[in-house]
């Protein structure tokens, strides 16, 4: 056998002991036995032994919590083996390693011991030697509960799939194991589902820096291993992906990038052949695509910036010398716990925030109106600690200050914003217009230089403000903006969170007659979850799904209408705010429960139903209709700001327009002002170029005709041998190349490697605005070569179906661009992704010189309880709750049957027994009110029962409702 094959069989035998473990651990009733270990309700207190006061801030997820709290209780329960103990002494002080031998007991070989380490005790007279056996089976290691890495992450990874995670194995090739669990993904875009790193051995989770940053280990290979996939996971855990070091090292596992890629390729092909669900396979095949593509994008970070997760510890585990040898102490400057450190990763902690800016009217009947705060809402609720009329709307985070701005006339949520210094928020302040409610709650533990000086400002704007509440036990805060103590409002409040136990309660009736309604659009935006699907009455639901936007919308308003009239009680319209929506989508309703709204990368359009006076002209004048996709004009003229400085440090300051004329990069590329640009990699020798280019230049040359600018341009990055066979190929091309000078060996390396480019013909779709990949190597030239066969309207339609794939800022940039050549005098709009705030509010409120409030608001009565809000919805239902109520009972019976199971947990909403539950009116937000979740996919809202949910107690009690509905 040759060393390289040598390397590679070694690699997958790797590979192979990692899938034994995942293999093991799907043994149901080691899963059951394990589960039954499990201190549930001790994990879900906030105030637990297991619980951290840093927890909220730390973790944006309450799963991740949950997960930190399974991790802290794992490790509390495990012992660390350095030595084994000697029986005789009871200590290991004199235990000395000896040998190490194969598993030769009934116990080691049941126990599937890898090895058994020999160890004997210098100390006494026993000459018997001391085994420690390393135990390969979960079910001998929830017995014994003892080991290093290998036994923590085996019997960890068993925990958090008798939990009920879709579990991983990551196998480190330098030497350590840990593991992953999938977690649903609200906010992070690129993917359905977040993988959140965990090691027992720490008692640490989320902190993919840990291994680099922090201990200091020179990485090379990361896998996951799952029983139906393996992926290569490296880029999550370094920034040194590119550097000659790391892929050096990766070399001294593999005999090259392919060989590993190859023998990962072959082992996960072999896995998903023997599942014998085809859906199964494609979902599994769709969740590894989208992770790929994000791990492709980490292979170009070069550091752990402030907004990655930044650990500094050396390890934790382990003693002192064996850490030192396996090079896991960290540096010295980090392994110490130096405070500098630990200071700027509080200060990226504060800095982070799940909420987009927010302004949307929570519910249509005013008349209801109230503001709720609570001191401590508990961890899972957390985003409660300020709401507004069913609105959820404050993060409620220590070493944070949420501030909520309220219109009182109509109850209009303006903002929605976390400001991480006393500072932030008095810069806000001072630019919000007066009459204006604002609620502050939160907290700031860390106290600098300069931070309690006396903010005249906010004691100006503010009534009754004391700043020193905001660290001195957090501060709540509820007020009209541009009052004074002399003539505050009788239920303006400034108090400690510390000194707060009960809700304060705010609650009026409006004054204000209804206000002219219209819809707000959000491209590219949409809720993290729905209330329910607009019902069939109005639009069935397979029209619902062909339609186009100016359709859904047109029923939207139908359904409007006919619920304006309806009292609030009956559960109808007065409650539902707007919809979200996309190409092939049913028409969502949303209501207060469905914010805040999060942008997307996609085709999804949020619809909002605001007063007038916030909604843009352009929406108010054009709606729906104007989101149909319209090719743009050859007549049209605007300028595509192209990321100048971002396309002249990957193609060289110059390219040739012909084989003889060198220009500016930038004044190449500007030329026609594309919306895309194409790197085509190809040489004159390679026979699959010289058939591919006359077809790439066909498509260029019917792509110059339809589009004479804003169109596609193309750069030549060649593989030839020399000047005269690249002057020659170029000729034949009607588009630009890097020139052929030594700098274009490193360019081509680097732009190959940075674009996953293996071979030749390859072509790279990008943005011209941002240089983002559009499409990648591996699908261009097939598009092209397809279109091309079909003729020049397909090749068209192509490239405006690349377009669609552009980056949703890139898009609206290009559509105001659009826009602006036609008129030329748009009245000043307000814009989504408006970042100054307190602009927009001044531009809201310039010309409506509202009176200033005297006593139409007043301390009094409760918002509508979960019991209240129940009870209306069945009276108004008639039997459709029944409907409801039975389809979710059947999801939780399921889930009974195997609740380690993460199959049985996830479902999508367009599925039709789904349909039962999101076809009737308010079906999804009595399904959120459970406790239980909404999310957004790519492609559709998924329901999924968290695996902190105790499906005991809602089997219970759904079937108890059952039968009090029959009586």
């Amino acid at each position: 056998m040759n060393t390289t094959t040598s390397i590679d069989a070694d690699f997958k035998r790797r590979i192979e002991g990692g899938l034994k473990t995942v293999q093991a651990w799907e043994d149901p009733q080691l899963l059951a036995d394990c589960r039954a270990t499990i201190p549930w309700e001790d994990l879900k207190k906030d105030d637990g032994p297991f619980s951290d006061e840093n927890d909220s801030f730390q973790h944006s997820s309450y799963s991740i919590i949950f997960f930190q709290r399974l991790c802290r209780y794992f490790k509390s329960g495990m012992t660390w083996i350095n030595q084994p103990m000697c029986p005789q002494c009871q200590t290991t002080d004199h235990v000395k390693f000896v040998r190490t031998r194969g598993p030769e007991t009934q116990t080691e070989i049941q126990g599937k011991a890898s090895r058994v380490e020999v160890c004997q005790c210098t100390s006494c007279q026993n000459e018997n030697h001391i085994a420690f056996p390393r135990y390969n089976c979960p079910r001998t290691l929830l017995q014994t509960r003892q080991g290093r890495c290998g036994e923590y992450a085996n019997l960890f990874g068993l925990y958090c799939r008798a939990v009920g995670y879709h579990t991983r194995y990551i196998l480190d090739m330098t030497d350590h194991v840990w593991i992953e669990v999938c977690i649903p993904n609200n906010h992070r875009g690129q993917c359905d589902y977040y993988y959140c790193m965990g090691d027992g051995c720490e008692g640490v989770v989320n902190e993919p820096s840990m291994y680099e940053a922090g201990w200091g280990k020179q990485l090379s290979y990361i896998l996951a291993i799952t029983p139906s996939y393996v992926m290569d996971v490296t880029p999550r855990y370094t920034r040194q992906f590119a550097s000659h070091d790391f892929l050096a090292r990766r070399r001294a596992i593999t005999s090259s990038e392919d060989a590993g890629q190859a023998v990962i390729q072959q082992i996960s092909a072999t896995l998903l052949s023997k599942l014998s669900s085809v859906k199964q396979k494609q979902s599994i095949q769709k969740q590894c695509r989208q992770e790929e593509e994000l791990l492709s994008s980490h292979k170009r970070l070069t550091e752990w910036t402030k907004e990655s997760n930044l650990y500094h510890q050396g390890r934790i585990s382990g003693a002192t010398e064996w850490k030192v040898a396996r090079g896991e102490a960290g540096t010295s400057s980090c392994a110490d716990g130096n405070s500098e450190l630990k200071d700027d990763k509080n200060q990226q902690l504060q800095h982070s925030t799940e909420y987009s800016i927010q302004t949307f009217l929570p519910s249509l009947h005013l008349t209801q109106a109230y503001i709720a705060i609570l001191p401590r809402p508990p961890l899972a609720q957390r985003t409660q600690a300020i709401v507004v009329s069913g609105a959820a709307c404050a993060m409620g985070i220590p070493n944070q200050l949420s501030a909520v701005v309220v219109d009182p006339q109509t109850g209009t949520i303006l903002q929605s914003k976390s400001f991480v210094s006393l500072q932030h928020l008095e810069v806000f302040v001072v630019n919000l217009p007066a009459t204006l409610i604002l609620v502050v709650h939160g907290q700031l533990l860390k106290v600098k230089n300069g931070d309690r000086t006396n903010l005249l400002n906010m004691q100006h704007r503010l009534p009754l403000w004391k700043s020193d509440h905001v660290w001195d036990g957090g501060i709540i805060y509820v007020g009209v903006v541009g009052q004074t103590s002399a003539n505050a409002t009788p239920w303006t409040v400034c108090a400690k969170i510390s000194d707060t136990i009960d809700p304060f309660i705010l609650q009026w009736n409006s004054t204000a007659s209804v206000p002219d309604l219209k819809l707000r659009i959000h491209r590219s935006t949409r809720p993290n979850a729905v209330t329910g699907r607009l019902p069939d009455s109005y639009l069935p639901l397979a029209k619902q799904v062909t339609a186009t936007f100016a359709q859904k919308q047109a029923a939207f308003e139908l359904f409007v209408s006919a619920s304006s009239t309806t009292s609030p009680k009956s559960g109808q319209g007065t409650s539902i705010v707007g919809f979200c929506t996309k190409p092939g989508a049913p028409i969502y309703l949303i209501g207060a429960g469905s914010y805040p709204l999060q942008p997307t990368s996609d085709e999804w359009v949020t619809f909002v139903l605001l007063p007038a006076w916030l909604v843009p002209a352009n929406d108010c004048k054009n709606g729906a209709a104007a989101l149909d996709p319209v090719p743009v004009s050859p007549s049209l003229s605007y300028e595509v700001p192209l990321d100048v400085n971002q396309f002249v440090e990957r193609l060289g300051p110059q390219l040739l327009v012909n084989t003889n004329q060198p220009i500016p990069t930038d004044v190449a590329l500007q030329r026609k002002n594309p919306r895309l640009i194409a790197l085509y990699f190809s040489s004159h020798w390679c026979g699959p170029c010289r058939s591919f280019t006359p077809m790439l230049i066909e498509f260029y040359s019917v792509l110059n005709e339809a589009f004479p600018t804003h169109g596609l341009e193309i750069v030549f990055v060649s593989s030839d041998r020399d000047v005269p066979s690249f002057q020659h190929y170029h000729a034949t091309m009607p588009w630009t190349a890097i020139p052929f000078e030594p700098a274009l060996q490193h360019l081509k390396s680097t732009l190959s490697f940075q674009f996953g480019v293996q071979g030749i013909p390859s072509l790279v779709i990008l943005d011209a605005i941002s240089g983002a990949v559009v499409v990648d190597a591996r699908n261009s030239r097939g598009e092209v070569q397809q279109c091309c066969r079909l003729g020049d309207d397909a090749i068209v339609k192509q490239f405006q179906e690349w377009l669609n794939l552009l980056p949703s800022e890139s898009r609206e940039i290009l559509d105001l661009l659009q826009a602006s050549c036609h008129d030329t005098q748009v009245a000043p709009t307000l814009e989504d992704g408006c970042h100054d705030n307190a602009v927009m509010i001044k531009y809201v409120f310039h010309e409506n010189n509202m009176d200033m409030l005297e006593t139409c608001l007043s301390r009094r009565g409760q918002p509508i309880t979960e019991e209240d809000w129940e009870s209306q919805w069945r009276a108004s239902s008639k039997d459709d709750w029944r409907i409801v109520v039975k389809t979710a009972l059947q999801y939780v019976v399921n889930a009974r049957r195997e609740p380690w199971n993460p199959k049985f947990r996830i479902f999508h909403w367009s599925n039709a027994v789904a349909d039962r539950i999101n076809g009737v009116m308010y079906g999804l937000e009595w399904w959120c009110r459970q406790g239980l979740e909404v999310y957004s996919s790519r492609d559709d809202y998924v329901a999924w029962i968290p695996v902190h949910v105790d499906l005991e107690v809602l089997h219970a009690r759904w079937s108890a409702l059952l039968e009090d509905g029959t009586q």
